[in-house]
């Protein structure tokens, strides 16, 4: 097995889980449940690939995808109150309607 993606952005690694099962190509998600946990490093959700002959594969799948992705945004900021990836346009967060501090503007 090995790690292919990693982000706090749960929704995120979960869609490209679904975008490479979709190609053939098993996945497994690591640290989903650890929101609780004091370790900063446990809270990214890790997509990793079964089969190391996928890896190569499963790496230009995803780099594809985010090259073509226009919906994609430039810019995020972190809520300070759930840890939410928020897009950069956002001035409140999309998770728990934090106001995002003046500070990040």
């Amino acid at each position: 097995m090995k790690k292919v993606f990693e982000k706090l952005s749960s929704h995120e690694v979960g869609f490209f889980k679904s975008h490479l099962e979709a190609h053939g190509i098993p996945t497994e998600l690591r640290n989903g449940s650890m929101i609780g946990s004091m370790s900063l490093e446990l809270l990214f959700v890790e997509l990793w690939v079964l089969d190391d002959g996928d890896y190569d594969r499963a790496v230009a799948l995803l780099e594809e995808y985010r090259k073509n992705s226009r919906t994609e945004v430039e810019g995020t900021w972190q809520c300070a109150s759930c840890g939410a990836e928020v897009p950069e346009n956002f001035e409140q967060c999309w998770k728990c309607q934090t106001v995002r501090p003046e500070a990040t503007l």
